[in-house]
């Protein structure tokens, strides 16, 4: 039995995870994001907010993703404005996450530069309450 949770244990604490953080564009509380899987491209989310309440959720990278995250309101005008970048610019999504908790609150990512195999990317996130987040993919002890 104790062999079972040991390895058990092991296992899933093996399971690879690529750190994001999400700065609030607002009043700089940083979000804590963990992408498991991400080397693949897609997988599942977890965040924690600053209160300590979780969040859960999917992503995924697309070389093919639209230039508007259907039902978010991200776009490249939005995208302009709030990370900094010419409105013209011809950035599009590269991916995308949603995550959300039982209290009513989701949390919607799109990613604008990833790089799966090194570990790192940028982007925006937005939250039902209105909340713009520049989006920070890195192991920031590794980089």
């Amino acid at each position: 039995m104790i062999a079972a949770c040991v390895f058990l244990f092991a296992a899933c604490s093996s399971i690879p995870k690529t750190p994001a953080r999400l700065y609030n564009l607002t009043n700089a509380e940083l979000i804590h994001v963990k992408l498991f899987y991400f080397k693949r491209g897609y997988g599942r989310a977890s965040a924690t907010l600053p209160d300590g309440s979780a969040l859960d959720g999917r992503y995924a990278m697309t070389p093919a993703a639209p230039n508007t995250s259907p039902g978010t309101g991200i776009d490249r005008a939005a995208f302009a404005k709030v990370y900094g970048y010419n409105r013209g610019t011809d950035s599009h999504p590269v991916g995308y996450g949603v995550l959300s908790n039982d209290a009513g609150i989701t949390l919607t990512m799109v990613f604008y530069s990833v790089d799966t195999l090194h570990g790192y990317g940028t982007g925006l996130a937005r939250d039902n309450r209105g909340d713009w987040y520049r989006v920070h993919i890195a192991d920031l002890e590794g980089r």
